[in-house]
């Protein structure tokens, strides 16, 4: 009987060695009271990846249908096992760890398609459910997002239109006036209004000081200047309230497109910001007293407006052709033609220096735009692999992949409603809602 006893305890002890081995000690938490399960410490396989993970969660919430989990570990995506996240990361497996779960973000749908006549060049979200695209048919047009119906169009440049702006970002969809700009291969840019009961935009101002295609434009949060990039190199400043330096002061869109352009009052002064040795690819006013642009000369420069001054210049490896500085996080994300998307933080002394590269594209990187109200960093790509990408810099990888477009990807914003006041002055981001819009080389806006 003695014996008998002292193998069954032997077996007990063997097995449960190996089930210390095969699992580990955790608590789960969450920062949203909605999907809270109870703080205690309890044993998971290590070979759960995220999908064993979500059921635990979906399970202790009694979630039916379940849905899926993100979970990180000390604020880093786990994209593995848990086991080979831990060793990875040499974090010791005898300790308890906490794993931070959050509502997995899904893959939007595709809502709507609308159709160009040429490459969909740029396209421009707003806060009003409005979106404003470029095309190389030479014209600008505003949709709206709910119904993807063609509201207005804005026709008058003599080149393909490369990028426009919203001169203000949220329009009021009961009768505002959309106010915009629009940068082109004629050399020139073009301030519009237009009525949403108006089919035609009209041109209200031309700038005229670049030699070459304007390749970016981009406009400062209170919507009174506007900043050009140009294959000249030259990045420009101008004024959106100045006085033209013709004497016309309206514009008959019944004209002829030569004529409007003819009698269109003409601003050409201009602060011109000099630095680049190449073409300037892109250019971001994303606040009140400091601008970034990208070049073909392999930099990133961020510029005082004020003193008109570079203040400093990040160097890559290769062709910058988008950048874009995120206010909330204060960092920097790069697109290049080696695919590669680069992170930089100009606030550190280590900042001259890409703090992150993010490797998934298989095509030059087109554009990037951060989410504008998110807490954590996250932004999209686009490509011209035909694809966008959505990222969060807690994950060396993609949060997904969004592969509906036929031909290669020139642009990507977002897009959304905020939610206003009753003087539709005051934005109140919470509960709203953005999506994302891209334009691409088959000639839709998705």
């Amino acid at each position: 009987m003695s014996s008998t006893t002292s193998s069954a305890t032997g077996s007990s002890s063997k097995k449960s060695k190996l089930t210390n081995d095969s699992v580990v000690r955790v608590i789960f938490t969450t920062k949203k009271e909605d999907i809270r399960v109870p703080e205690v410490e309890m044993a998971i396989p290590l070979k759960f990846t995220r999908y064993g993970l979500s059921e635990t969660i979906n399970l202790l919430l009694d979630r039916d249908p379940p849905k899926p989990f993100d979970f990180l570990i000390d604020s880093e995506f786990v994209r593995t096992s848990i086991d080979k996240h831990l060793r990875k990361h040499n974090i010791n497996r005898e300790h308890t760890i906490n794993i931070e779960y959050t509502e997995a973000i899904i893959p939007p749908e595709k809502e709507m398609e609308c159709e160009h006549d040429d490459w969909v060049s740029s396209v421009s979200g707003s806060f009003s459910g409005f979106v404003l695209t470029g095309s190389y048919d030479m014209k600008a047009r505003i949709w709206d997002q709910k119904t993807g119906a063609c509201i207005t169009t804005a026709e008058g440049h003599k080149g393909s239109v490369k990028s426009v702006a919203w001169l203000n970002k949220a329009p009021k969809r009961d009768g505002g006036k959309f106010k915009f700009v629009t940068a082109s291969m004629d050399h020139t840019l073009i301030a519009w209004r237009a009525s949403q009961s108006e089919e035609a935009a009209s041109i209200h101002h031309i700038y005229k000081g670049h030699t070459a295609t304007v390749n970016s434009v981009s406009v400062n949060i209170s919507g009174d200047k506007i900043c050009s990039g140009s294959y000249d190199a030259t990045i420009r400043v101008w004024d959106a309230k100045a006085t033209p330096d013709n004497s016309t002061s309206s514009i008959d869109v019944h004209q002829s497109k030569r004529r409007r352009l003819d009698t269109a009052p003409q601003i050409m002064q201009n602060t011109a910001l000099v630095g680049h040795t190449a073409s300037v690819t892109c250019v971001s006013w994303p606040t009140s007293h400091q601008l970034i642009s990208a070049s073909a000369d392999h930099t990133i420069r961020l510029w005082d407006v004020s003193s008109e001054t570079n203040t400093d210049t990040l160097t890559a490896p290769t062709v910058v052709n988008t950048v874009a500085y995120s206010t909330v996080h204060g960092l920097v994300v790069s697109g290049h033609s080696d695919t590669v998307l680069r992170i930089w933080d100009p606030r550190v002394d280590t900042g001259k220096m890409a703090q992150q590269t993010l490797h998934s594209h298989q095509g030059w990187a087109s554009a990037v735009a951060w989410h504008p109200y998110s807490q954590y960093p996250r932004f999209a790509s686009s490509s011209h692999d035909k694809t966008i990408k959505v990222w969060d810099l807690r994950s060396p990888l993609p949060l997904f992949t969004l592969s509906h477009h036929t031909e290669k990807v020139l642009s990507v914003d977002w897009s959304g409603l905020l939610n206003f006041d009753e003087e539709n002055n005051s934005k109140d981001v919470s509960g709203s809602q953005f999506d994302l819009v891209s334009g691409g080389a088959d000639n839709k806006m998705r």
